[in-house]
Parts: C-alpha cells; structure tokens; sequence
C-alpha cells in the first residue's frame, strides 16, 4: 500500500496553486512503490541449536553420558570402565574422566590426567590436594607418613588418600581425595578419586578394580 501524507504545511497552502501542484507531481515521480513487510513474534523452538538434542541423557543417578568412549589410543592405556560408572568428554587437564553414583551427596569422579616431569615432587602434590579438601599442608618430614606404596601396571606407584573437615565437601559433608600416581616414560600419572568422604568409600572397590585393568 502507498502512504500518503495528509498533514500538508499551513505555509504550504498559501504557495501560489501552479506551485502546489508542481510540490505534489515531484515529490510522486521517480519512486518506487515503498514495500511493507508485515512482521510476527515467532515463538523460537528451545531445542533449536543445540547439538544434543533429541540424544539419550539416560545416565547414573540421573547424569548424562555425552561422550562415547574413548580408545586407548586416545586415553593412553587400555582399561575397563567399572559397572555404573558413567565416562564424560575428556579436557585439556583430565585426559579420562568417569562419574559415578547418586547426586548430590553420592557422587564420585575418577580423573585421570598426565603432565610431564613429577609435577613439584611428591611434598607440592600432596600439600596440593590437602588444600582442595580443606586441609593444611604438611612439612616434609610428616610426606611419608601419607604415602601407600604399590605396584599399579607392573610398575611402582605411590597413593594418598585425603579426608577434609565436615563442611568442605557436597550438603555439609566432608571431602575426600583417593590419588593415585605412577611415574613413567618422564610423564607423571595422576590417577584421582573425588568427592564426599561416604561415596568414595562406596566407590572404593570399584576404583581398585579400574587400576587393576589399566595397561600402558
């Protein structure tokens, strides 16, 4: 449709008439008709955009599995994941990651990561994942006192198992770290239990089991 404007100037009117119709020939000549599009709110689609939609988000307790597993190849040993244990895409500091049990109290990560050398040696780890369940960090003489010696793959390794205050882990609890390193080829693997103290105790048995199944 073409609008026309009606509101024409006072001072407009009061032009000589040869003018008037002049203004009014020239300003329709030369243009195109306008074009209107008449535009509606559109109610956008919430799955639209993303990737996983539609997917299966069946998982452990409720949690997804978005990833499909990886090869050892990938992971760098071979190894079998434990029953109920859910695995999750891999980052650039976890090169496996596996969640296992019931949220929010009950659940568990095994983590694996690799970095090259010893990382600052046995006294900085440890004093490291102290602090992440709340607790102080040790002076050297107390180091030993902390480690498990074992053999993992065929060869040694050592593992801590940390347990902070109640209050410093999920709903009040008490937070608990289960580590377990092996040093090879110059690189430093850390093989790491977390969450609350009572579902890393449920978990326990299972994370003997996957450490048992590794293989480099």
């Amino acid at each position: 449709p073409r609008v026309v404007n009606m509101h024409i100037k006072l001072s407009l009117l009061k032009r000589p008439l040869p003018l008037l119709i002049g203004f009014l020939l020239f300003s329709g000549c030369g243009k195109s008709e306008p074009e209107y599009v008449e535009v509606q709110n559109v109610q956008a689609d919430p799955h639209a955009g993303h990737d996983h939609a539609g997917h299966d988000h069946g998982g452990v307790g409720g949690m997804s599995s978005p990833h499909g597993g990886q090869d050892a190849a990938e992971v760098g040993f071979s190894h079998t994941v434990p029953e109920g244990w859910v695995e999750m895409p891999p980052s650039a500091m976890k090169r496996l990651s596996l969640i296992s049990g019931h949220p929010p109290q009950l659940v568990t990560e095994c983590a694996v990561s690799v970095f090259p050398g010893d990382v600052g040696g046995q006294l900085a780890n440890i004093n490291r994942w102290r602090s992440q369940v709340g607790l102080g960090p040790v002076n050297p003489e107390a180091v030993d006192g902390f480690i498990t010696e074992l053999t993992m793959a065929g060869q040694e390794a050592w593992q801590v198992d940390l347990t902070g205050p109640q209050g410093s882990g999920v709903n009040g609890g008490a937070s608990r770290s289960v580590v377990t390193v092996i040093f090879r080829d110059g690189h430093s693997w850390f093989f790491k239990l977390s969450g609350n103290d009572s579902a890393v105790e449920e978990e326990l048995g299972a994370y003997r089991s996957f450490l048992e199944s590794i293989q480099f």
